[in-house]
């Protein structure tokens, strides 16, 4: 079933909300866009949209083309762009750690300016990454996670439980058992 069946069939008038939405579909821009506003009607107040391949380190990373056997992260990075660009009402950051994770809450932000004819290409990407998707190393990410907007309106229980979500999506323990290990070669031996 693709995302737009599964919005579509969602019942007008329920009262089950998502706490937390992951998007890793078709990784074309228009879909995500979408899909993040889709996910936006039924995300519970406090809720989280966790977005992948956010942050794509090549360019042919980021081609709009899929093709068999290598990294694709497509055009994600656009429509992370295009929502930075558009949408006050989101907080929009990208922890720099599996090709760019994307955390979406309800919240404020500055639109990151782009002019109405800039082509978002992979040299405006490179240009302006770190400012455009607004990047936070692992440790920066969890060290804030307390003062992120939903987390400031949930309850102790309900920052725990986040917590955990997002070192499992992160997989910040193996990150951080990576970064202790001794390069190739070092390891005393």
């Amino acid at each position: 079933m693709t995302s737009d069946s599964f919005f579509e069939n969602i019942q007008p008038g329920r009262n089950f909300f998502y706490d937390i939405v992951l998007i890793d579909g078709l990784h074309l821009d228009e879909q995500v866009i979408r899909d993040v506003e889709n996910s936006l009607k039924w995300l519970a107040p406090g809720g989280t949209i966790v977005l992948h391949d956010c942050n794509p380190l090549t360019q042919a990373a980021q081609d709009e083309e899929y093709r068999h056997n290598t990294l694709w992260n497509g055009t994600v990075w656009r429509a992370w762009a295009k929502l930075r660009a558009s949408r006050t009402d989101l907080f929009m950051l990208t922890v720099d750690a599996d090709h760019g994770v994307g955390v979406i809450q309800r919240g404020r932000q500055d639109v990151f300016g782009i002019g109405s004819n800039q082509v978002l290409d992979f040299d405006f990407l490179d240009r302006n990454r770190s400012e455009l998707l607004h990047l936070v190393s692992p440790v920066e990410f969890f060290k804030g996670l307390d003062e992120l907007p939903a987390a400031r309106a949930a309850g102790r229980a309900r920052r725990a439980i986040v917590n955990r979500v997002f070192h499992r999506i992160l997989g910040l323990p193996r990150l951080l058992r990576l970064r202790h290990a001794p390069p190739p070669g070092e390891d005393g031996g």
